[in-house]
């Protein structure tokens, strides 16, 4: 009867529709296995070649026979499932050291930035490059707040994920004196940091030169032991979400992006039902391969196959409009002078200007994409339908000083840190609720800078501040700062919980005293406020 195959010769490879290859638990389950064999009396190890696992059959005396291959591992005798169409070859220790790598390169661009709570999964290696250059230059402030800002990102959106520190240039670097120099000012940056050091050199970072390729081999090999030795990677999936998701990469050819009705059409005849795609689609995202949020049915609507095109998007809105502007002549002949000029001024859209803008894009999906985000804010103001975008505004210099009749209400962040925009969303919060209020018609404009806001609130008013590492808020009139304070607070929380994985920590203090950041102010507000903010909040989820 049953004939042992050796299991480091035997291997299961999946062939899909784009002709790309997969191993997954069935290689697994054959590497692992004591024995695999077949259940075709009479066929020995020696006629193993004439195996044919695509029809299930094998040559044995000049005549094809149905054949069943099974395996044996520690749980007992499987058999490989018949539905899989695919062959048995050998050399199996050679292909399951294969490794195959997305790669993401964030680069420079500032619209990454906004949605890090996205981009950034705790599912992979990131590699932190640095000009080793800018270190060892006297005035380093600007390169070691760069690395500062990257190491606090990625501890806040990607905790426990591996680390290493790359530093090029390694050629224009004199000798051993100049890395320690650099290696000192990286452990100084990294000392609350978890990071993976180049422990063959003794540094905590890997210098390498592009040009000469010094140290790329050896950064190569250490970003292979380390992927490898990631369990994510080890982890078994199911042969039909590889299939799924073969499918879904075979469109980046010619689409950015795809349906989410497409995507489950396609599931159906792989086999997956709705909650399977759901499984499929969040496996992926999580282990950065497509973006796809579910927030809104927009949002679900969507799947990103390129997140290329997600920054492309948001770049659209976000960008520096002296450095990157549109045509004028294009947008005059639209009739759409007046709104870009209040967009590059005042940072306010309007909903034409928009779709204007976004008419190569999905206007829905990146308008939705951008209120969860927190990017934007609708301003209902005066009869006024706009979207105010606080990140395209200036910095004001300014005098911190406390109203005649006010409170002043700081939020520190010195334990932890305040990450970039940070401030301008809770701007879009405070400018959000401000309008949707019944008489928003009646209140003040707010006046709105990157770093400063005046918001009506109605029965108070709130200017906040931003600091290095704090927000401060002063309320007029006075007897309102605890209800502001309860406000601001709640605000963020949001934010720290929707952006930042509520990983963020701080103090609160009311006219310099110590107070609770979740304490409410009274039952009156209680009853009467909170209601109103908590239903604001929700809606906004």
């Amino acid at each position: 009867g049953n004939t042992d195959l050796q299991p480091h010769i035997a291997a299961e490879t999946l062939k899909f529709s784009n002709g790309r290859n997969y191993r997954p638990v069935v290689l697994k389950k054959l590497q692992e296995a004591s024995k695999i064999f077949t259940t075709t009396p009479g066929f020995s190890k020696s006629q193993h070649d004439t195996l044919d696992t695509r029809n299930r059959k094998v040559m044995l005396n000049g005549e094809m026979k149905e054949v069943c291959v099974e395996y044996e591992d520690e749980v007992g005798i499987s058999k490989i499932p018949a539905n899989i169409n695919s062959r048995l070859f050998f050399d199996t220790k050679k292909e399951a050291r294969k490794l195959s790598l997305s790669l993401w390169d964030f680069g420079g661009q500032e619209a990454f930035h906004a949605i890090h709570h996205i981009l950034l999964t705790e599912s992979g290696l990131y590699v932190l490059v640095f000009d080793m250059r800018e270190i060892i230059h006297a005035n380093n402030k600007e390169a070691r707040d760069n690395l500062a800002f990257w190491l606090r990102s990625i501890s806040i959106h990607a905790p426990g994920s591996n680390l290493i520190m790359v530093g090029t240039f390694c050629d224009s670097v004199e000798g051993a004196k100049d890395l320690e120099r650099v290696d000192s000012n990286v452990r100084d940056l990294v000392e609350l940091y978890s990071i993976i050091e180049n422990t063959n050199s003794g540094l905590s970072f890997f210098p390498i030169d592009n040009k000469s390729q010094k140290g790329i081999l050896d950064l190569r090999l250490n970003v292979e032991e380390i992927i490898r030795s990631d369990t994510a990677v080890k982890q078994p999936v199911s042969i039909k979400f590889i299939r799924f998701l073969d499918s879904l990469l075979s469109f980046r050819e010619d689409h950015k992006y795809i349906r989410y009705s497409d995507a489950v059409h396609v599931a159906t005849t792989i086999g997956l039902n709705t909650n399977e795609v759901d499984e499929a689609l969040l496996l992926f995202h999580q282990r950065g391969i497509i973006v796809h949020l579910n927030a809104t049915e927009a949002l679900k609507s969507i799947i990103t196959i390129e997140p290329q095109w997600l920054i492309d998007g948001i770049a659209v809105l976000i960008r520096d409009f002296n450095i990157h502007s549109y045509d004028v002549a294009e947008i005059k002949q639209s009739g759409l002078e007046d709104d870009m000029k209040n967009l590059v001024e005042k940072g306010l859209a309007s909903r034409d200007l928009m779709e204007y803008l976004w008419h190569n894009f999905e206007f829905d999906y990146f308008l939705d994409l951008m209120q969860k985000s927190l990017l934007l804010s609708e301003w209902n103001f005066k009869q006024e339908k706009l979207y105010l975008i606080p990140s395209l505004l200036s910095n004001e210099s300014m005098v911190k000083a406390k109203p005649n009749n006010g409170s002043i209400i700081s939020f520190d962040f010195s334990e932890s840190f305040l990450p970039s925009g940070f401030f301008q969303r809770l701007v879009c919060l405070c400018v959000e609720y401000s309008s949707m209020k019944s008489n928003s018609y009646e209140l003040k404009l707010p006046t709105v800078r990157g770093n400063l806001a005046s918001i009506d609130f109605g029965t108070y008013k709130v200017q906040v501040m931003q600091g290095e590492n704090a927000v401060t808020a002063a309320v007029t009139p006075n007897d309102c700062g605890a209800v502001a304070s309860t406000a601001l607070s709640a605000m963020i929380n949001k934010i720290n919980n929707e952006t930042m994985h509520g990983r963020l920590k701080w103090t609160v203090k009311l006219d310099g005293v110590p107070i609770s950041a979740e304490d409410p102010a009274s039952d009156e507000f209680q009853n009467d406020y909170c209601v109103d903010l908590g239903i604001f909040l929700q809606g906004l989820v």
